[in-house]
């Protein structure tokens, strides 16, 4: 499992994880932003900025896709921070990974929180959200937010939106929601083994 570490350490804060049904593959990798800890939205900032000056220095993929990989990134840490309400904080991972011709970009943000549709609940008019899968579709539309505010929900929308390219991947898994968007741009909303929290992985080809 690629991510066998973040999971590892959910388990250790007492997270129960019962799988990944994501797909995600393992490959030789290059690390842009080890597994890091962070709980809040300043944290989150400034992981940003390593990963930043990280790609820079790495010189790995172009510009514009290092400002995709890093404005993504800010999105789901900053979602992460903002809404989970996680009593372990969240976790994120960056790596630059190879297969034969390929590379691509992966980053991955998960928590032990209270997951989108009780997030979304605590918005009053969302509060008919209706079941985990219910709350996945409609959090990825501009604007949803499990705040009242007219301007939030922005961060998990623009990361679906940038999805929609051929070649990338998406997978939100949330409670036993599994949202995916593969390399042809097709979405399937499935049933899953429950995540306690969320966790957001996107794969980004340069």
């Amino acid at each position: 499992m690629a991510y066998a570490g973040l999971f590892d350490l959910l388990l250790k804060q007492g997270v129960h994880v019962e799988g990944n049904e994501a797909g995600i593959p393992g490959r030789p990798t290059d690390t842009i932003l080890p597994l890091r800890r962070f709980g809040s939205s300043s944290e989150a900032s400034e992981l940003t900025n390593e990963v930043e000056e990280t790609l820079y220095r790495a010189g790995l993929g172009s510009a514009n896709i290092h400002q995709v990989v890093c404005e993504t990134f800010w999105e789901l840490a900053n979602n992460a921070a903002e809404h989970s309400e996680s009593s372990i904080g969240a976790y994120s991972l960056i790596r630059f990974s190879t297969s034969g011709q390929e590379r691509r970009f992966e980053l991955c943000v998960a928590d032990g929180g209270i997951g989108i549709a009780k997030s979304l609940d605590r918005n009053p008019k969302l509060r008919h959200a209706g079941l985990e899968w219910s709350a996945v579709e409609l959090a990825v539309k501009e604007l949803v937010s499990g705040t009242s505010s007219s301007t939030r929900g922005i961060g998990l929308f623009s990361v679906f939106e940038e999805s929609h390219v051929p070649g990338r991947e998406l997978t939100i898994h949330t409670g036993n929601a599994l949202l995916t968007i593969n390399r042809r741009c097709e979405i399937r909303l499935t049933r899953a083994n429950p995540f306690p929290g969320t966790l957001v992985y996107m794969s980004i080809p340069t």
